[in-house]
């Protein structure tokens, strides 16, 4: 996956052959992910509703309001500010329940909210972002709802279909055979959201690295307020909501607007994957430290 950002940035031309696949490479993913869903893990969590709710209210309304309101203090500009403030409103990424099993934290609690974020993203993300906050986009909010709305509810669709017609026995034998296409599916991701960023990290390298320090620092200091913020669910479950409150799912974003994206957008999607690839690695001593125990 990694490989996707470097060939991108070094091959501009393949990057912009492959931009056309970012919507549907984030269909296989999601679809993927969902096919793979521990429906079991899921029904638990739903028998705690209360927090539940809070988790989802904090991270598709609280946080992007907070981000807004710090963010109005500083001198970026409102394309940068908008930027960051939908990366705090997106949903956590596909593969938050394997960056759990990963650190030692709890899988089945990053699952679900996965799912519930995912589920309630399509209607809550353009209420909040454009209708709370009063982002500017080049679409309209009903447009931005519809589109969210088709690419996630379209692989929830697909994901059902597929676990009807494959049967859970035959998808949980093809564990391995599913991840490799995730991955594939996120390589093509990878490549395809580097379209532009070799030209701005060319003409302001300076700009570029500024973003990819942002987006790092804001994936960390919201995993760090999360997991403060629901300390007493206890340690393991705490950091797990830090995971799904600092990785967000910034490439769904492009995939949604499309052509619409502003250059900041696309530049703070491309920068996140360093976050991505990069944290998880620095922060195993730290979850290990800590008592977690990868699985």
């Amino acid at each position: 996956m990694a490989l996707g950002v470097f060939v991108g940035l070094l091959v501009p031309p393949l990057a912009s052959v492959a931009r056309p696949l970012l919507t549907p490479a984030m269909f296989c993913v999601l679809t993927l992910s969902l096919l793979r869903l521990d429906l079991a893990a899921v029904g638990q969590w739903l028998r705690r509703p209360v927090v539940l709710l809070l988790l989802l209210i904090w991270m598709l309304v609280a946080t992007p309001v907070l981000a807004a309101t710090i963010l109005a203090t500083t001198p970026l500009d409102r394309a940068t500010q908008t930027a960051f403030i939908l990366f705090a409103a997106a949903p956590p990424i596909t593969v938050i329940p394997a960056y759990a099993m990963l650190l030692g934290t709890n899988a089945a609690l990053a699952t679900v909210v996965l799912t519930l974020a995912s589920i309630a993203a399509p209607i809550v993300l353009p209420l909040v972002a454009i209708g709370v906050i009063g982002l500017e986009l080049e679409i309209s909010g009903a447009a931005f709802a519809a589109r969210l709305l088709a690419l996630i509810g379209g692989s929830f669709l697909a994901a059902a279909i597929l676990r009807s017609v494959i049967g859970r026995q035959r998808i949980d034998a093809s564990g391995s055979q599913i991840s490799a296409f995730v991955v594939i599916a996120m390589l093509v991701l990878a490549l395809s959201i580097m379209d532009g960023v070799t030209a701005q990290l060319l003409a302001d390298p300076i700009r570029v690295i500024a973003f990819a320090g942002g987006v790092v620092a804001a994936n960390i200091i919201l995993q760090t307020v999360t997991a403060g913020v629901f300390w007493k669910l206890g340690r393991t479950d705490s950091l797990t909501a830090g995971l799904t409150g600092g990785y967000r799912n910034s490439i769904l974003l492009l995939a949604v607007l499309g052509t619409a994206a502003s250059p900041e957008l696309s530049l703070m999607a491309a920068s996140a994957q360093i976050a991505v690839y990069i944290l998880p690695a620095v922060q195993q001593p730290l979850f290990r430290a800590l008592g977690c125990r990868a699985i």
